[in-house]
């Protein structure tokens, strides 16, 4: 019976810890399974993007960047070399697109930025860093812009590694797809950048409207004002070949003691004056008046000289007009060393440059004809001889 009651009590002794032990077990599962929970949702979890997130994630604004100083140098990457596009040539490209795993999160990119999978970005094995690019989806037509940060897509049948966000976007499972690849160049980005609205334009404002008991004020015509006729002054004009005869005796005694060509001169002065009010004559003597009629005569003379002087109405053709004075000088000798070398058998006077200033500008002209008929054949000569156009000019 003792030996009975102590084996009862044994076998239940070992019950009774085994249930202990349980009891614990259950506990430590309970207790992680807490812990489990208060711990919120895993990395992979976060690192994909919901609908709403893709939905509201804009498409990468293109516009020209500087770019990366490291990031665009030929590189080798599993086996093969890459030399990336450094201009800003197109680039048009069909091939199967990768997406970045969710471990990649937080990763540092070619251009030295961090890989953020709600981000519309890209890698490509030679498209500039950073650049921008427009993605489709060949098989559903839908579209996206991305930013090119980061170098990718090795293999060769790859055209692009997009982020978790922008394949969302294109509705690529995870395994990707067939999509093209375009680069947008600043021409591209020129075209898309919204155009300025012009500011309305605002209306006149209305004119008042006249009431009844606002009377509208008549203008008080003036009364016209008489005036006096014009006085009509004739004033004949003589041609100055006519020698009108001296207007006072004073003018015939001045003449007579002038030499002979100036006596002439004044002859001509005064026949062309001859309508002007006359003066009454200095009182002076003969020498104010002989004076006085030779001052006359050198103006005359001088205005005729100015007027009918050997240049006017001569043709010349230019070759060139230069606003440095060293350059004109320069070709002048050029075109002189040409001429005497094919056209030896033109006048001397009709191959030798000359310069004419013409405020701040040079000209070099060639040639100093009276007729328009004889300048343009020397054009066209000159034209054969030199090569090069030309043309005329008066003067």
């Amino acid at each position: 019976m003792r030996h009975a009651a102590a084996g009862d009590l044994s076998r239940h002794g070992r019950r009774s810890g085994v249930a202990a032990l349980a009891l614990i077990a259950a506990t430590v599962v309970a207790l992680a399974a807490c812990a489990t929970v208060d711990l919120g949702p895993s990395a992979a979890s976060s690192a994909a993007p919901t609908a709403a997130a893709v939905t509201n994630t804009p498409d990468a604004t293109p516009r020209s960047e500087p770019l990366h100083p490291t990031a665009n140098a030929t590189y080798a990457a599993q086996g093969r070399w890459f030399s990336p596009i450094t201009d800003d040539a197109p680039f048009v490209q069909k091939g199967e697109a990768l997406i970045y795993a969710d471990r990649d999160q937080g990763k540092t990119t070619a251009s030295g930025e961090m890989y953020d999978p709600l981000a519309l970005t890209a890698a490509h094995a030679r498209l500039p860093v950073p650049s921008y690019a427009r993605v489709t989806n060949l098989r559903n037509g839908k579209s996206v812009i991305v930013r090119i940060n980061d170098r990718g897509a090795f293999e060769r049948e790859s055209a692009i590694e997009l982020s978790s966000a922008a394949a969302a976007r294109l509705e690529l499972r995870d395994r990707g797809g067939e999509v093209e690849v375009v680069h947008l160049t600043r021409d591209d980005m020129a075209r898309m950048a919204p155009r300025a609205t012009p500011a309305p334009t605002m209306a006149p404002p209305e004119a008042p409207i006249a009431t009844a008991s606002t009377p509208t004020p008549q203008p008080i015509a003036a009364p016209p004002v008489e005036s006096a006729p014009p006085v009509p002054v004739a004033v004949p004009a003589l041609p100055p070949s006519v020698v009108a005869p001296p207007t006072s005796q004073a003018e015939t005694t001045a003449l007579a003691t002038l030499p002979a060509t100036a006596a002439a001169t004044a002859l001509t002065t005064s026949a062309a004056n001859a309508a002007a009010p006359t003066l009454p004559a200095p009182t002076a003597g003969q020498s104010a008046a002989a004076a006085a009629l030779a001052a006359r005569a050198s103006s005359a003379a001088t205005a005729g000289a100015a007027a009918a002087g050997p240049g006017l109405g001569r043709w010349s053709v230019q070759v060139g007009v230069f606003a440095i004075a060293d350059n004109a000088e320069a070709v002048r000798k050029h075109i002189a060393s040409l001429l005497a070398e094919r056209a030896a058998d033109l006048p001397l006077s009709d191959r030798t440059p000359q310069l004419e200033r013409r405020g701040t500008m040079t000209a070099v002209l060639v040639g100093s004809l009276a007729d328009r008929n004889g300048a343009e054949t020397l054009a066209d000569r000159l034209r054969s001889a030199l090569r090069q156009d030309v043309v005329l000019v008066q003067h």
